[in-house]
C-alpha cells in the first residue's frame, strides 16, 4: 500500500466511524486487560442507551478520543489525590508554591533516598520556588529505592493509601 493511499484511509477514520471491532482493538493495545474491560463495558453501556436509529456498534473517532481521554485525566486525578493532600499538608500558604524546606518535607514523607538529588531536580536555580506542577513531575520520575515494583513515588503513595 502506497503512502498515500495510507494517509488516506486515516483521515477517513479520523473524521469518521470506528467499527466496534475497530474500537475495542484501540482500547485493548492502550490498556491493561483489566482497564479494557472497563472501558469497553462503558462504551457499550454508552452505545446501548443512545436512540435505536444510531448503529450501536460503530463510534465516532471523536467521541472515542473523548472517552479515552475523560478516563485518562479522571485516573490522573485520583492517581494524584493522595499527592495533593500531602502537598497541602506542606504548603502553609496555600499558595500552589513551596520552598526548599517543605520541599525536604515532601521528600521525607515520600521517602525518598537521595534527598539532594531531587532537590536539584526540583529547585535547580535555587530559586526557592518550586511549583506543585514540578513537584509531580519530579516526584514522578522518582522511583521509590525499596520498591519491588519499580513504582514512583507518587504511584508508591497512591498504593499506600489504597
Amino acid at each position: 500500500m502506497r503512502e498515500s493511499q495510507v494517509s488516506n484511509i486515516l483521515k477517513e477514520k479520523l473524521q469518521g466511524k470506528l467499527e466496534e471491532k475497530e474500537w475495542t482493538n484501540v482500547i485493548i493495545f492502550l490498556y491493561s486487560q483489566e482497564e479494557s474491560e472497563y472501558m469497553i463495558k462503558q462504551i457499550q453501556d454508552i452505545q446501548s442507551s443512545k436512540p435505536k436509529s444510531k448503529s450501536t456498534e460503530v463510534i465516532s473517532y471523536a467521541e472515542l478520543q473523548n472517552i479515552i481521554l475523560a478516563y485518562d485525566l479522571n485516573s490522573h486525578e485520583i492517581l494524584l489525590e493522595p499527592f495533593c493532600q500531602v502537598f497541602k499538608g506542606v504548603d502553609s500558604d496555600s499558595n500552589g508554591i513551596v520552598n526548599r524546606d517543605q520541599a525536604r518535607r515532601l521528600c521525607e514523607v515520600l521517602e525518598v533516598a537521595d534527598v539532594e538529588a531531587v532537590m536539584q531536580k526540583l529547585d535547580p536555580y535555587s530559586t526557592d520556588d518550586i511549583t506543585f506542577s514540578n513537584c509531580v513531575q519530579v516526584f514522578n520520575e522518582e522511583i521509590v529505592q525499596d520498591s519491588k515494583e519499580n513504582f514512583s513515588a507518587i504511584h508508591q503513595l497512591f498504593f499506600k493509601k489504597n
